[in-house]
């Protein structure tokens, strides 16, 4: 497997060759298109990034980035390390994203944001 040096794939990266028992064969080969894929589909909803994040015992995350909270997570969807719940995991993704996408949605993350940021992130 080919891996890509990036600081988005390093932890990703690290965890395969620690433990390559646990993902597919090329996972980033699958995963790239699955990234492009929510981008296209998402982006008039907000969605301006998509991360891959290892989350140990679960599996890998589907992290989506809101245009207007950049730095933070709006969204994120678990896929197995086997990959076997790769397509629910996406059509999850797009249903969710879209059912928080609107206005109301997006000023309560705001909310949440500031004042996580204001007393603190627990």
């Amino acid at each position: 497997m080919k891996i890509i040096k990036t600081a988005r794939y390093k932890k990703m990266a690290e965890d395969y060759l620690a433990h390559p028992e646990r993902y597919s064969e090329n996972i980033l080969g699958i995963l790239e298109p699955v990234r492009q894929e929510l981008l296209s589909v998402l982006r008039n909803d907000g969605l301006v990034k998509i991360d891959f994040n290892d989350v140990s015992a679960q599996g890998i995350q589907i992290a989506g980035i809101h245009r207007d909270y950049p730095r933070y997570i709006y969204l994120n969807e678990t896929v197995k390390y086997d990959l076997s719940n790769l397509d629910e995991a996406k059509k999850e993704f797009i249903n969710k994203w879209k059912s928080m996408s609107g206005e109301e949605d997006v000023d309560q993350f705001g909310n949440i944001v500031n004042q996580s940021n204001k007393w603190g992130w627990d």
